[in-house]
């Protein structure tokens, strides 16, 4: 990575990063932990249900896949790029406060900004038909909560997180064209 993208990517890391406060500093761990958020996730599926009956099975089998291949993609380019982590990086890791852990020794890009955002991405485009799609934006406004978090809790840098989301929305994309043409496909073969 040039020199003058690492410092200004720093920067802007400790700007995020030290900009703490008691709220904050409860809910972000908690937004960061992709456990928590699968009430949510339930809640998208009852809302394609109500939409798109059966066809959800489907629309849930391609977003799991999404997921997939968001997370393995990031785990591939982590294993490739070997950038540290912010908390990993010895030049600056004593300043930096990590209430969930470190993680991975490697953190470019995030996989959580990647999932999130290629969630949001692939299921705003089958909210979009429906009437809920006033408002869909919440959607990204959950993703850039997440990938806020990471962020915040020292685990990764911005460029991390915007290299994260763009993969992730790109990866959305073509996994919703993808399912198009499956569904093609599929009502050619069967009667």
């Amino acid at each position: 990575m040039p020199e003058f993208l690492d410092h200004y990517d720093r920067l802007l890391f400790f700007a995020i990063h030290h900009w703490r406060n008691g709220l904050l500093d409860f809910i972000m761990p908690w937004a960061t932990n992709r456990w928590v958020w699968i009430p949510l996730y339930a809640f998208l599926a009852f809302l394609l249900w109500k939409h798109y009956r059966w066809q959800t099975i489907s629309i849930v089998l391609m977003a799991g896949a999404l997921i997939a291949l968001t997370d393995q993609g990031s785990n591939f380019v982590k294993r490739t790029t070997e950038r540290p982590r912010p908390c990993h990086n010895t030049e600056i890791a004593a300043k930096i406060t990590t209430p969930v852990g470190c993680g991975g020794p490697y953190g470019f890009f995030s996989a959580h900004s990647a999932n999130s955002m290629a969630l949001a991405v692939f299921l705003w485009f089958f909210y979009k038909a429906t009437p809920l799609k006033k408002w869909m934006w919440l959607l990204f406004v959950w993703s850039l909560i997440v990938m806020w978090s990471r962020i915040y809790v020292g685990v990764h840098y911005p460029l991390d997180v915007l290299c994260g989301a763009v993969f992730g929305g790109l990866c959305a994309w073509g996994c919703y064209r993808l399912y198009f043409v499956l569904s093609e496909w599929v009502k050619k073969i069967l009667p």
